[in-house]
């Protein structure tokens, strides 16, 4: 409560700060970040409900670029008004858990290097973000993201073409430094080359050896390619297409010796107004290991109920349809959904099924709304049904 009334007072002094006024008397050498987000959210599962009304302020400052060098720190607190739900941190054994612990802490805090537009070197606690956040991302639907103590290099040496190599000596999860598994002490290289194919399509090739000294079991090797991009098909209509395949095998401090494979198939139509897209994710599984992607932004895949986490043994199958409409109202509002059906990775045990639906909207420049409903229903006893609402407001400048 204490963290989320400072929270809260925060914010109000900062949003009068963050007007146009301010835009005008802010010193051009530093620009202040804030980023307001307030989510009401319940989820059923197994018998067991929660429900959370929390509140996560970040505040920040980035330096203009000096002689090729920036400098960015952020702090990001966040409180809860309503906690009956288990955080993952505190032992509530009734509750479901919402993983969105009460925290404050140093969220960003690094100094860039760029000489020049084709070249870039970050080092520090630092966001990492690769192709569509897979295998790599922050976790920034829940409140506390992820962020990565690293050292980051980019190059561009031809207009086309793009390469980035990470070291990542530790990782601050989402579940906060107070869980037992909230950082992870890691000895990993992220390695990815980009290649621009024509005006809308992208080609990559990676390379991720993980290790982690204190989740040992969540290290690996994975290389993969992966191909995305859209074609116009005619005036206003495109069609849109993925396709990435990957191969994972132990690695580092990992007890176990295991090979597992990754497929990813999908095509939709894009217009103006409307999308629609059918896809197949399957991560491999032998009974007893399965393809992992400990570093990934997993809500937005596997549904966003987020009952399905780590990959089960017998690896996963994932048959999804979803789609987006816009509608041009005084302000847009966006309808989206999913449909997805999980296997496991032979196709032939079903783990369930779920029916994912959200409604979003900009209220003015910078604040936006969102609500939404996730409904999971079981076909196996690795899962409960469960069902996951949310209702955000957010705030960025």
């Amino acid at each position: 409560m204490t963290t989320l009334r400072g929270a809260l007072l925060a914010f109000t002094a900062l949003a009068g700060l963050a007007g146009p006024a301010a835009a005008e008397t802010a010193p051009s050498a530093l620009s202040l970040l804030t980023d307001l987000r307030v989510r009401h959210e319940t989820y059923d599962a197994g018998g067991k409900d929660a429900e959370a009304l929390t509140a996560r302020l970040r505040l920040g400052a980035e330096t203009r670029k000096v002689a090729g060098f920036s400098a960015l720190a952020e702090v990001e607190a966040i409180g809860a008004l309503v906690d009956d739900y288990a955080d993952g941190v505190r032992p509530r054994p009734w509750d479901a858990v919402i993983p969105d612990p009460e925290i404050v802490e140093l969220n960003r805090a690094q100094l860039t290097w760029a000489p020049d537009p084709a070249f870039s070197a970050v080092v520090g606690r630092q966001r990492l973000v690769l192709n569509n956040a897979r295998f790599v991302g922050n976790s920034g639907w829940r409140q506390n993201e992820q962020t990565f103590d690293a050292a980051k290099v980019s190059w561009t040496p031809a207009a086309s073409v793009s390469l980035t190599y990470a070291y990542i000596d530790d990782v601050r999860r989402s579940t906060g430094r107070d869980h037992p598994q909230g950082a992870w002490r890691s000895d990993s290289h992220l390695l990815q080359a980009d290649l621009a194919a024509g005006k809308d399509a992208r080609l990559s090739a990676y390379a991720y050896q993980l290790d982690f000294r204190n989740a040992p079991a969540q290290s690996s090797n994975t290389v993969g390619v992966r191909a995305a991009g859209k074609r116009p098909l005619r005036h206003g209509l495109a069609l849109s297409w993925e396709a990435e395949i990957a191969r994972q095998t132990d690695a580092g401090h990992n007890p176990a010796d295991y090979r597992a494979d990754y497929g990813l198939l999908a095509a939709g139509l894009a217009a103006e107004r409307w999308s629609a897209g059918l896809g197949i994710e399957q991560l491999g599984g032998d009974g007893r290991n399965a393809f992992q992607t400990p570093l990934a932004s997993l809500h937005g895949f596997q549904g966003w109920s987020d009952v399905i986490g780590a990959t089960p043994a017998d690896g996963l199958r994932d048959l999804y349809l979803r789609g987006a409409r816009t509608f041009a109202a005084p302000r847009p509002v966006k309808l989206s959904g999913e449909l997805h059906e999980f296997r496991d990775d032979t196709g032939a045990r079903r783990y369930g099924r779920e029916l994912d639906a959200a409604i979003s909207a900009p209220l003015r420049k910078g604040v936006s709304v969102e609500a939404g409903v996730a409904r999971f229903e079981t076909d196996s006893r690795l899962y409960p049904d469960a069902t996951r609402t949310w209702l955000t407001l957010e705030l960025k400048r």
